[in-house]
């Protein structure tokens, strides 16, 4: 009795999984294979990418054995995702921000007092 119950549930549970499973199927066109090939386009280039960053991390500060060193280190897919997001990510990100709010908050716990207008919640 027991054994068949566990079996008519386990089919069950096959039945309903088999039919919510959905099956795609459909042409590839050539536009969309096209679209996909960038990453190719861009690792061609590679060398000139990773010229350009060394200049731009030269530029930055960073001493130029150390910079040449960094690059030759980096995989060509890191050279290619730097590339594109070197001059939009700021250097040491939202440092600022983030300290601001911790000493907001431990202002306002009571754990700090620099802020003498700033009353800790009690």
């Amino acid at each position: 009795m027991y054994k068949s119950i566990v079996l008519r549930g386990f089919v069950l549970l096959l039945l309903s999984v088999s039919v919510f499973l959905p099956a795609q199927a459909g042409m590839v066109g050539t536009a969309q294979m096209a679209s996909g090939s960038t990453l190719a386009v861009e690792l061609a280039a590679i060398g000139e990418q990773r010229a350009w960053i060394e200049q731009q991390l030269i530029a930055g500060g960073v001493n130029e054995a150390d910079a040449l060193q960094r690059v030759a280190a980096m995989t060509d897919a890191q050279v290619v995702e730097l590339h594109r997001r070197i001059d939009a990510e700021p250097a040491g990100g939202n440092a600022i921000v983030w300290l601001l709010v911790i000493l907001l908050i431990t202002e306002l716990a009571g754990w700090t007092d620099i802020i003498p207008a700033i009353r800790p919640v009690n």
